[in-house]
């Protein structure tokens, strides 16, 4: 089964297109990985849209570790630090049970 890292962070108001640049910059720089270590990614915002949550889909714990801290993230991480309104949170498990098509 597949392991998810879901990455929850709250953000500063009036910061919307800022941190919707950066995942796309990361997005892109993740694409290469696709349908190989990497199985989807998906940035959502909230509601009230002060809370963004990063999901990522991984072949497997192993395949996250891989790229946990890599040149990518570090980046992402430099772009959002200054506008987040709090630390980062994160959560990982693996998928014990699925719908698919």
């Amino acid at each position: 089964m597949s392991h998810v890292a879901i990455n929850r962070i709250q953000v500063q108001p009036g910061n919307d297109e800022r941190i919707q640049q950066a995942a796309r910059a990361f997005f892109e720089a993740r694409r290469p990985l696709l349908g190989g270590d990497l199985r989807s990614m998906q940035l959502v915002r909230s509601t009230d849209g002060h809370e963004y949550v990063l999901i990522s889909v991984w072949a497997s714990p192993e395949a996250d570790a891989r790229y946990e801290n890599d040149a990518a993230e570090q980046h992402v991480a430099r772009e959002l630090g200054s506008i987040a309104a709090g630390a980062p949170a994160e959560f990982t498990g693996s998928v014990v049970v699925e719908l698919e098509p």
